[in-house]
């Protein structure tokens, strides 16, 4: 029964296993979070080298909730578009949704940091350096490692994995219930490369957007920094690709690599030989996964559950997410059991739309963005937000500047694009041949309804 748990442990000390463990701590419980890296706050991380994320609507809803967003604001850094680098070096600029519209570049360390700090203050207790070897369930107990070595044991009463696409929880789920645990693998990789500032500080591009270098299979990206240094990001096709990293094996090749494909970086990144042969590469997948819990004794909930590739940059918001809905039906239910059940049956529908969505978008930003029926799309997308700006919103403004669940704005999107062919655009003066009153009808009895249920 819920009301006679007294502790609850969760797994894994990024940024969801602090977050929850704020809530549950808000609700009474005394809660334990269990993480098998050292803590941290203690480790020395030069700016820029840990891959950025992106704070959107659904994430920063979840910080309002525990009344953190405008200290977490203050370490962030607004980017308003994307800024496209043809391999000429033309610039071309193309703003993400509405006057004010923008999203907030952060290091991921340095949230994980405050995340970790604040969950303290409120009395959640972490254990670093503790790596769950084995779970044994029907006594509920732990086997954990500690940073001696030594295995210990150690009880739960009810334990929630939050530790990544990894999780050992998932694992132990899925195996009781002769499931299968599976990665479903993109097959494209990515490196983390640096771009420092000028000399002086400043940054040597503009900080307001996120750069991208699309390539058709392959893109290069850029996210500032707190410091107005960047975050670069190389991803690539493992293999099967005319371009691909078992190709970019020696300093010489990887050069030439750049030297064709992003020339105009080259002088933006000083040591980016160095980086590329220093820094590992990290495999990109999606999981997919048919149970969240087992027997009310277990739960999965970020990307332990659902972890997606990033080109929606809704990992992260997509995780907070799933936590504020787990808190907000907590009330409903009498068991564990019952409450992991709902928190399936409530989220897992959204996660998969989302999953699907950061998958499809891939494509776009490393083929499309460059493509002129996209972009004629894209204008056409603005010239009717601009006419109806509470009524149209496409698929990325629906989902980065509305809490609107995943699962509906696909279906919105799908309906919108639909509808939007059968305007046979073929170029931007034909935007004033449309008749508004056709489209406007059209939100009214197709798109609003679906939103206000």
């Amino acid at each position: 029964m819920i009301r006679k748990t007294k502790k609850v442990t969760i797994n894994g000390a990024g940024l969801i296993g602090p977050y929850l463990g704020i809530l549950l701590r808000r609700r009474g419980f005394d809660v334990e979070v269990l993480e098998k890296r050292s803590d941290i706050r203690k480790i020395t991380a030069e700016v820029g080298r840990s891959i950025n994320l992106v704070l959107t609507s659904r994430g920063i809803n979840a910080l309002k909730k525990i009344n953190r967003w405008e200290e977490v604001k203050k370490i962030t850094m607004p980017v308003s578009g994307r800024m496209m680098h043809s391999t000429s070096g033309e610039l071309t600029y193309q703003p993400y949704g509405g006057e004010g519209d923008v999203n907030y570049s952060i290091s991921r360390t340095e949230l994980n940091r405050f995340m970790i700090s604040e969950a303290e203050k409120l009395g959640v207790k972490f254990l670093f350096s503790t790596d769950v070897k084995q779970i044994d369930e029907t006594k509920n107990l732990l086997i954990l490692k500690n940073e001696k070595g030594e295995e210990v044991s150690h009880e739960f009463e009810v334990l929630i994995g939050a530790d990544g696409a990894g999780s050992v929880v998932r694992k132990k789920i899925l195996k009781l219930q002769n499931v299968e645990d599976k990665v479903e693998w993109l097959g494209v990789s990515y490196k983390e490369l640096f771009m420092p500032t000028n000399a002086d500080g400043s940054e040597q591009i503009d900080k307001e957007s996120l750069h991208i270098w699309p390539r058709g299979k392959h893109m290069l990206m850029a996210l500032p920094n707190l410091d107005s240094s960047f975050t670069m990001t190389l991803y690539l096709p493992e293999k099967d690709s005319e371009v691909n990293f078992d190709q970019l094996k020696t300093p010489e090749s990887v050069e030439e690599y750049f030297k064709t494909y992003h020339p105009d970086s080259i002088p933006l990144m000083p040591n980016y030989l160095e980086d590329f042969g220093q820094n590992k590469t990290s495999k990109l997948g999606t999981v997919r996964c048919s149970s969240w819990s087992h027997n009310g004794k277990m739960g999965i909930i970020g990307d332990a559950a659902h972890a997606i590739v990033p080109f929606f940059g809704q990992g992260t918001n997509s995780g907070l997410e799933g936590c504020v809905v787990f808190d907000e039906i907590f009330d409903r239910y009498d068991s564990w059991n019952d409450l992991f059940n709902g928190f399936f049956d409530s989220y897992k529908s959204n996660a998969d739309a989302i999953a699907k969505m950061a998958e499809e978008n891939y494509i776009e930003m490393s083929e499309k963005v460059g493509d002129e029926k996209f972009l004629l799309r894209k204008r056409l997308e603005s010239f009717l937000h601009e006419k109806f700006p509470k009524k149209f919103l496409n698929r990325y403004m629906m989902v980065t500047y509305s809490n609107i669940p995943y699962s509906l704005v696909y279906k919105i999107g799908m309906k919108q694009t639909e509808f939007l062919n059968s305007l046979k655009i073929d170029k931007t003066s034909d935007f004033e041949k449309i008749d508004l009153k056709t489209v406007e009808s059209f939100l009214d009895q197709e798109i609003l309804p679906l939103i206000k249920v």
